[in-house]
């Protein structure tokens, strides 16, 4: 046995020289699970895929740490229930996540997520209602889609001085418990706090400075990690946050919200310079019971503010206590005159957070243009401009882009009644390639206050053909000769365009071979397509959208067709062919074949199938197709039991033959009597479904002394499925009797675990890993080695558990 392990050593070290390795000198990586680890300041640690810490284990973040996360990959960070996050930076030394691109966008990564065991809606948990997930103090979070999600976070966990800026989402509270401090939402693209799914607690001295909305409470919530959609308004705990000492400005659309049965109490606050007259604060109830429910109290604002209360008759005790003036300001943050605002502790983000200045905040944004058009139609579209109040507008040069594959540019003006003198103001614009740069000057100041719409851009939709397509975007923008912030609330529209494209399924302007692979895919449920793209795949204008279109689009692409609807092609659709298949015996733990004859085959251009199984009985492990279809496409997908199969070609297939053959093992633990296999139902060209096809039936021998049973050599195959995650099963044949070792070995030739080390009788073989170790813990994601030494027979394979 000795020698034996020395000669699997020296395969895993040649197999080591052999690999390409990649090294970071300079950056530390990080990917999959990283509890137990501490993370430093002297070092940059990049994030390349999604990392986690499990149940029971901690993460250390210590003050001054920069974590990157690499664009592109939606990566996330998530503390799992249980597990334990320790991220306290201080005041001079910040932990900062972020973006690794040079050039940040506000999705660069997902989110940092923390699921707790505190309180919430239809838990599955053991509620801890003092539950303690860790420390965030100091922490700075930028250029994330999904924001800072604390997941029904207990009272024992410690959130304060959090800074969450330049993203999409600013943070998600969904049930919990715990008080959160000193929160502050910075230049977000989309709602700031979103609090729901029955949050109970405090949100204290919070601090939003730019984001389309600013608060929204509301009782309902979809699916969202480990949780099962719920939208029951009345679902309990009912979420019910107090926030108190609240500043809020430069927020373009609703400032405060409660609705779907959310309430809770709003105190103590100034809302400044939010984002113009149709923003403001809305009380909304689906059935209007919860309404009184709601205290927003104490506030002092600068503007006309709406309520947009849905029972007026309880308006003066859901809001009260109303100062429309301006807010009193020491600089542009808010401090604590007359216990109004976020800043009671005085100024917290002034040395480690970020700010915006007033007098760098512009509103900027292009309005809907519809929906529901066709070929020819005329568009218009404006975009607004909105100043912080006391700033105006003299000059503005702004880029605007559009996607000239469905329209044409065919004018650019000043939108009526922005301007009191027209004929004191200049507007130029350049139209190069779909992006238009538009210059726009004035004599004298504009005041944005009552009127924000500054140009207005006409489109003609172009005869072509999109589902859904981005219309307008603002690359970018200067007001004054400043580059200011904006939020780029960009117009998007769904444009309905009913002119056909046939053949084109993916939409891109022409025809490929794609196209017929994507109609083979969308049968066996392997993507989607949208109602245009069936349209488009019905190039036989007959039967909707088949194998058999597959198989024009691929004559099409070899110049048997030259034009769509081809209701016959290059042959007749005509297609003849009978399936058979035969009984078998077999036994568990076996690899069986069961083979699909074709006999009076005749124009067979493309099949659609599916086959029935049980899988309590087999495990289905492969297809392999015969020698008639080498020249088809084809796509297949399994799932419980049932595996469609769609293919096709631009030549028909032979006459007789093996059509196919469906590999599968027997499981472990068949006892019954017999199990089937059949053919479900058959579709050729776009002849009608036949169904009930054919079936084999495979009998369980009971015995195992038929020598016809045994295997013929020693083999030891491929794991299945591979890569996996976290079940495999490992097969080998025994022709004979023989002492069996099977062991496991990571990359660098250590035992990881043995499965199998005994006498075993001659048989098919196998053994089921859980990726875990001879200890039981579970292993690392990574390449793994697996060996058989049976007698004198000895073989190595390799397979990837992946996380």
């Amino acid at each position: 046995m000795r020698n034996y392990k020395n000669s699997i050593a020296s395969l895993v070290l040649l197999f080591i020289f052999l690999t390409p390795t990649t090294s970071h000198a300079e950056i530390d990586s990080l990917s999959g699970n990283i509890g137990g680890m501490t993370l430093t300041p002297d070092e940059e640690w990049l994030v390349l895929d999604s990392v986690w810490v499990e149940d029971g284990d901690t993460l250390t973040i210590l003050p001054g740490t920069v974590i990157k996360f690499t664009p592109g990959i939606d990566a996330y960070m998530l503390i799992k229930r249980g597990g334990y996050i320790h991220a306290q930076g201080t005041e001079d030394d910040p932990i900062l996540f972020t973006s690794a691109s040079e050039y940040p966008h506000w999705d660069d990564w997902l989110a940092l997520q923390i699921l707790g065991k505190g309180p919430g809606q239809n838990p599955f948990w053991e509620v801890q209602d003092d539950h303690n997930s860790g420390v965030l103090q100091y922490v700075n979070i930028e250029y994330s889609r999904g924001g800072l999600g604390l997941i029904n976070i207990g009272s024992g966990t410690d959130v304060t001085f959090i800074t969450h800026s330049f993203s999409e989402t600013g943070y998600y509270i969904l049930g919990g418990n715990a008080p959160f401090y000193h929160l502050a939402a910075v230049g977000i693209w989309g709602t700031a706090f979103y609090i729901t799914g029955g949050y109970t607690s405090g949100l204290n001295e919070i601090f939003i400075n730019g984001a389309e909305r600013g608060i929204s409470v509301r009782n309902t919530h979809g699916a969202y990690w480990d949780y099962d959609e719920q939208v029951d308004p009345d679902a309990l705990p009912r979420t019910e946050p107090t926030i108190s000492q609240l500043t809020m400005t430069n927020v373009q659309g609703i400032t405060l919200e409660f609705r779907n049965g959310g309430i809770g109490e709003v105190n103590n606050t100034i809302i400044y310079d939010y984002g113009w007259d149709w923003g403001g604060i809305r009380v909304h109830s689906s059935s209007g019971h919860v309404i009184d429910q709601i205290t927003v109290d104490n506030i002092q604002h600068n503007r006309s503010h709406d309520y947009g209360l849905i029972n007026n008759s309880l308006a003066e005790q859901v809001v009260t206590n109303v100062v429309e003036d301006d807010p009193i300001f020491n600089g542009f943050v808010p401090t604590n005159s007359d216990d109004r605002g976020a800043m009671l502790g005085g100024d917290w983000l002034s040395t480690w957070g970020h700010t915006l200045e007033l007098s760098d905040i512009a509103h900027v944004f292009l309005t809907w243009p519809g929906s529901n058009c066709i070929f020819g139609d005329t568009l218009t579209t404006d975009l607004a401009i909105g100043l912080s109040q006391g700033n105006e507008l003299s000059s503005a040069d702004i880029q605007v882009s559009y996607d000239t594959t469905f329209f044409d540019l065919i004018s650019v003006t000043k939108a009526p009644g922005f301007y009191e003198d027209d004929e004191n103001v200049s507007l130029v614009y350049n139209d190069m390639n779909g992006i238009v740069y538009v210059s726009l000057a004035s004599g004298s100041l504009l005041n944005t206050d009552n009127n924000y719409k500054a140009v207005r851009f006409g489109f003609v939709v172009q005869e072509s053909l999109a589902d859904t397509t981005v219309l307008f975007d603002i690359p970018s923008v200067s007001i004054n000769e400043d580059d200011y912030f904006y939020t780029d609330f960009s117009g998007y529209t769904d444009i309905d365009i009913f002119t056909q494209s046939l053949g084109d399924v993916s939409l891109n302007g022409e025809i490929s071979s794609y196209d017929a692979s994507l109609i083979l895919q969308y049968l066996v449920g392997n993507t989607g397509l949208s109602t245009i793209q069936l349209w488009n795949g019905d190039v036989s204008g007959l039967e909707g959208t088949t194998a058999y279109d597959a198989s024009l689009i691929q004559q099409y692409m070899v110049g048997l067709i030259e034009i769509f609807p081809a209701d016959t092609g290059a042959f007749s659709a005509y297609a003849a062919g009978t399936i058979t298949m035969e009984n078998q015996e077999v036994t568990s733990g076996m690899q069986i074949q069961v083979p699909l004859f074709l006999t009076g085959g005749e124009n067979i251009l493309s099949f659609e199938q599916t086959i029935v199984y049980n899988t309590n009985h087999l495990t289905f492990t492969n297809v392999e197709w015969s020698d008639l279809l080498d020249d088809f496409l084809i796509e297949s997908h399994d799932q419980d039991g049932e595996l469609k199969l769609a293919g096709s070609g631009s030549l028909p297939d032979g006459e007789e033959g093996e059509f196919l053959t469906l590999l599968f093992m027997v499981n472990d633990d068949f006892d019954a009597e017999a199990t089937t296999v059949a053919v479900q139902s058959l579709r050729l060209n776009e002849e009608p479904v036949m169904v009930d096809v054919a079936a084999a039936t495979l009998s369980n021998l009971l015995t195992t002394g038929d020598e016809n049973l045994l295997p013929d050599e020693f083999a030891l195959h491929q794991n299945y499925p591979n890569p996996f995650n976290p079940l495999t099963t490992l097969r080998y044949d025994l022709p004979e009797d023989a002492n069996v070792n099977i062991t496991i070995y990571d990359i660098m030739g250590r035992i990881v675990k043995t499965m199998v080390n005994k006498e075993q009788n001659a048989g098919y073989k196998s053994v089921k890993w859980n990726a875990t170790n001879n200890q039981g813990q579970p292993v690392s994601a990574g390449l793994y080695l697996y060996t058989i030494q049976a007698g004198d027979f000895r073989q190595v394979k390799k397979m990837v558990l992946l996380k």
